[in-house]
Protein backbone atom coordinates (compact mmCIF):
# COMPACT_ATOMS: atom_id res chain seq x y z
CA UNK A 1 0.00 0.00 0.00
CA UNK A 2 1.01 3.91 -0.75
CA UNK A 3 2.70 5.80 2.57
CA UNK A 4 0.70 8.98 1.97
CA UNK A 5 1.49 12.11 3.17
CA UNK A 6 -1.16 14.85 4.01
CA UNK A 7 -1.30 18.76 3.99
CA UNK A 8 0.82 20.56 6.84
CA UNK A 9 -2.75 22.66 7.58
CA UNK A 10 -3.85 19.51 9.57
CA UNK A 11 -0.59 19.88 11.88
CA UNK A 12 -1.52 23.40 12.03
CA UNK A 13 -4.80 22.98 13.41
CA UNK A 14 -3.67 20.22 15.67
CA UNK A 15 -1.34 22.31 17.46
CA UNK A 16 -3.93 25.58 17.62
CA UNK A 17 -6.47 22.99 19.39
CA UNK A 18 -3.74 21.88 21.84
CA UNK A 19 -2.68 25.61 22.79
CA UNK A 20 -6.75 26.18 22.79
CA UNK A 21 -7.75 23.60 24.79
CA UNK A 22 -4.67 22.65 26.72
CA UNK A 23 -2.51 26.08 27.00
CA UNK A 24 1.13 26.24 26.37
CA UNK A 25 1.95 23.40 29.50
CA UNK A 26 -0.84 20.90 27.42
CA UNK A 27 1.24 21.63 24.10
CA UNK A 28 4.65 20.99 26.12
CA UNK A 29 3.45 17.66 27.78
CA UNK A 30 2.73 16.69 24.22
CA UNK A 31 5.85 18.04 22.69
CA UNK A 32 7.99 16.23 25.83
CA UNK A 33 6.61 12.84 24.75
CA UNK A 34 6.80 12.73 21.30
CA UNK A 35 10.42 11.38 19.68
CA UNK A 36 12.66 14.27 17.97
CA UNK A 37 11.20 14.28 14.71
CA UNK A 38 7.63 14.59 15.69
CA UNK A 39 8.40 16.91 18.11
CA UNK A 40 9.91 19.78 15.37
CA UNK A 41 7.01 18.64 13.24
CA UNK A 42 4.32 19.80 15.91
CA UNK A 43 6.65 22.46 17.19
CA UNK A 44 6.43 24.38 14.16
CA UNK A 45 4.13 22.99 11.45
CA UNK A 46 4.04 24.96 8.04
CA UNK A 47 0.13 24.90 6.77
CA UNK A 48 1.81 24.43 2.87
CA UNK A 49 4.03 21.82 3.86
CA UNK A 50 3.63 17.48 2.86
CA UNK A 51 3.74 15.43 5.94
CA UNK A 52 4.03 11.87 6.73
CA UNK A 53 0.25 10.73 7.46
CA UNK A 54 1.87 8.09 9.80
CA UNK A 55 3.65 11.37 11.64
CA UNK A 56 0.36 13.24 12.04
CA UNK A 57 -0.98 9.70 13.09
CA UNK A 58 1.27 9.20 15.67
CA UNK A 59 1.27 12.26 16.93
CA UNK A 60 -2.58 12.71 17.48
CA UNK A 61 -2.32 9.37 19.14
CA UNK A 62 0.29 10.49 21.73
CA UNK A 63 -1.94 13.62 22.20
CA UNK A 64 -4.70 10.79 23.05
CA UNK A 65 -2.47 9.28 25.62
CA UNK A 66 -0.63 12.29 27.49
CA UNK A 67 -4.22 14.45 27.62
CA UNK A 68 -7.13 11.91 27.38
CA UNK A 69 -5.95 8.81 29.09
CA UNK A 70 -5.56 7.12 25.71
CA UNK A 71 -9.48 7.24 24.77
CA UNK A 72 -8.51 7.41 20.82
CA UNK A 73 -12.83 8.47 20.55
CA UNK A 74 -11.52 11.50 21.54
CA UNK A 75 -9.53 12.36 18.63
CA UNK A 76 -12.87 12.99 16.71
CA UNK A 77 -12.94 16.49 18.81
CA UNK A 78 -9.72 17.33 17.30
CA UNK A 79 -11.30 16.29 14.16
CA UNK A 80 -14.10 18.49 14.38
CA UNK A 81 -12.50 21.65 15.22
CA UNK A 82 -10.05 21.27 12.11
CA UNK A 83 -12.88 20.35 9.88
CA UNK A 84 -14.53 23.88 11.42
CA UNK A 85 -11.68 25.48 10.33
CA UNK A 86 -10.76 24.10 7.19
CA UNK A 87 -14.49 24.17 5.66
CA UNK A 88 -15.46 26.97 7.21
CA UNK A 89 -12.37 28.60 5.46
CA UNK A 90 -13.21 26.97 2.24
CA UNK A 91 -17.05 27.71 2.23
CA UNK A 92 -17.50 30.60 4.90
CA UNK A 93 -19.64 32.46 2.34
CA UNK A 94 -21.92 29.56 1.91
CA UNK A 95 -22.24 27.64 4.76
CA UNK A 96 -25.78 29.07 5.76
CA UNK A 97 -27.12 27.43 2.79
CA UNK A 98 -24.72 24.41 2.34
CA UNK A 99 -26.74 21.27 1.92
CA UNK A 100 -24.53 18.77 4.07
CA UNK A 101 -25.00 16.24 1.33
CA UNK A 102 -23.31 18.56 -0.97
CA UNK A 103 -20.10 19.17 1.58
CA UNK A 104 -19.82 15.35 2.04
CA UNK A 105 -19.77 14.03 -1.52
CA UNK A 106 -17.30 16.92 -2.39
CA UNK A 107 -14.93 15.77 0.53
CA UNK A 108 -14.31 12.58 -2.09
CA UNK A 109 -12.96 15.68 -4.75
CA UNK A 110 -11.24 17.37 -2.10
CA UNK A 111 -9.57 14.40 -0.63
CA UNK A 112 -6.50 15.53 -3.17
CA UNK A 113 -5.96 18.97 -2.05
CA UNK A 114 -5.21 16.80 1.49
CA UNK A 115 -3.89 13.89 0.92
CA UNK A 116 -1.04 12.87 -1.80
CA UNK A 117 -2.41 9.31 -2.52
CA UNK A 118 -5.12 6.43 -1.41
CA UNK A 119 -9.29 7.12 -2.47
CA UNK A 120 -12.11 8.50 -1.22
CA UNK A 121 -15.62 7.34 -2.93
CA UNK A 122 -18.65 8.64 -1.41
CA UNK A 123 -22.20 6.98 -1.75
CA UNK A 124 -25.64 8.83 -1.28
CA UNK A 125 -27.81 6.14 0.73
CA UNK A 126 -30.75 8.62 0.99
CA UNK A 127 -31.74 12.75 1.44
CA UNK A 128 -30.15 13.08 5.08
CA UNK A 129 -27.44 9.93 4.15
CA UNK A 130 -24.54 9.24 2.88
CA UNK A 131 -21.53 6.19 3.07
CA UNK A 132 -18.04 7.06 3.00
CA UNK A 133 -14.88 4.43 1.76
CA UNK A 134 -11.37 4.91 2.51
CA UNK A 135 -8.73 3.13 0.89
CA UNK A 136 -6.31 2.65 -1.38
CA UNK A 137 -3.37 3.86 1.84
CA UNK A 138 -1.79 2.23 4.09
CA UNK A 139 -4.08 2.72 7.04
CA UNK A 140 -0.97 3.92 10.00
CA UNK A 141 -3.33 4.19 13.26
CA UNK A 142 -6.55 3.05 14.88
CA UNK A 143 -7.10 6.92 15.82
CA UNK A 144 -7.55 8.32 12.02
CA UNK A 145 -10.74 6.13 12.42
CA UNK A 146 -12.09 8.75 15.26
CA UNK A 147 -10.67 11.39 13.68
CA UNK A 148 -12.42 10.74 10.57
CA UNK A 149 -15.88 10.27 12.40
CA UNK A 150 -15.18 13.94 13.76
CA UNK A 151 -13.92 14.88 10.68
CA UNK A 152 -17.57 13.91 8.78
CA UNK A 153 -19.39 15.59 12.26
CA UNK A 154 -17.66 18.63 11.97
CA UNK A 155 -18.05 18.98 8.10
CA UNK A 156 -21.92 18.58 9.16
CA UNK A 157 -21.38 20.82 12.06
CA UNK A 158 -19.88 23.90 9.82
CA UNK A 159 -24.04 23.58 7.55
CA UNK A 160 -26.04 23.88 10.81
CA UNK A 161 -26.58 20.00 11.51
CA UNK A 162 -27.58 19.80 15.10
CA UNK A 163 -28.17 16.16 15.37
CA UNK A 164 -25.74 13.47 13.47
CA UNK A 165 -24.46 10.22 13.67
CA UNK A 166 -21.14 8.34 11.84
CA UNK A 167 -20.92 4.81 13.00
CA UNK A 168 -17.83 3.54 11.44
CA UNK A 169 -19.05 -0.59 10.23
CA UNK A 170 -15.87 -1.63 8.61
CA UNK A 171 -12.20 -1.02 9.09
CA UNK A 172 -9.12 -2.33 7.75
CA UNK A 173 -7.58 -2.85 11.22
CA UNK A 174 -10.36 -5.51 11.31
CA UNK A 175 -9.90 -7.17 8.41
CA UNK A 176 -11.86 -5.26 6.08
CA UNK A 177 -10.48 -4.19 2.51
CA UNK A 178 -11.46 0.11 3.38
CA UNK A 179 -13.01 1.91 6.05
CA UNK A 180 -16.63 2.88 5.91
CA UNK A 181 -18.54 5.37 7.59
CA UNK A 182 -22.21 5.63 7.38
CA UNK A 183 -23.42 9.13 8.11
CA UNK A 184 -27.01 10.10 8.78
CA UNK A 185 -28.28 13.97 10.09
CA UNK A 186 -31.37 15.97 11.06
CA UNK A 187 -30.65 19.68 9.83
Amino acid sequence: MEQIKIKGLSMVHLRRFLVERFGEDGLARVLAALPPDQARLLRSPAASEWYPLRDHALIEAKVMDVLYGGDLSKAKEFARFDAALQIGGIFKFFLRVLDPGFLIKKSASLWSQSFSGGRCEVETTGPHSCRMKLSGYDQVHEVMCSDWQGTLQGMLEVCGVKESVVTHPECRFHGQPHCLYEVSWKK
